[in-house]
């Protein structure tokens, strides 16, 4: 749910509207997507939002997931690596791939950030399964992408 007022989003949730300018008959816009009763009926608890808490996970989670693909690929080409053990990377290849890696990673700590920051209340059991589950995956492509950096650090001083 997002709210405009003169047409820029108001961002401090916990701002009074006095304290944002607001002054008394103006007209705020709220918008969001209307949460669909099977969606309810799909949580545990039952609540709207959970829904929420649940979409905005789902949205962290489809961020993190193409990035399972690249991870993979990158395993892969180490793996050459390592079974042709004498021809190694070039300097533009490995700076290519260093660079991969921290793009990489960065992604996953923003979106781990951005899960630090999805409030579940305990009667959210849906929502906080979802959320763990989503935790994990990141986490364990973060310590994958770790690895990755470390053999490409060794690569690195071969050279």
């Amino acid at each position: 749910m997002k709210l405009q007022y003169n047409g820029g989003n108001l961002k401090d949730d916990q701002a009074t509207l006095e304290s944002l300018g607001i002054l008394p008959y103006s007209v705020i816009v709220v918008s969001g997507d209307q949460v669909l009763n099977e969606q309810v009926q799909q949580t545990a608890s039952g609540n709207e939002e959970e829904v929420g808490c649940l979409s905005r996970i789902r949205k962290i989670m489809a961020e993190s997931q193409p990035l399972l693909s690249r991870v993979s690929y990158l395993e892969q080409q180490q793996q050459q690596q390592q079974q042709q053990q004498g021809d190694g990377m070039d300097a533009a290849q490995q700076q290519a791939t260093k660079d991969e890696l921290l793009y990489i990673s960065e992604v996953l700590m923003r979106a781990l950030l951005a899960l630090d920051g999805v409030e579940c209340p305990s009667s959210f059991t849906t929502a906080r399964q979802e959320r763990r589950q989503t935790v994990h995956f990141c986490q364990d492509l973060l310590d994958r992408v770790d690895g990755l950096k470390s053999w490409a650090q060794q690569q690195q001083q071969k050279l």
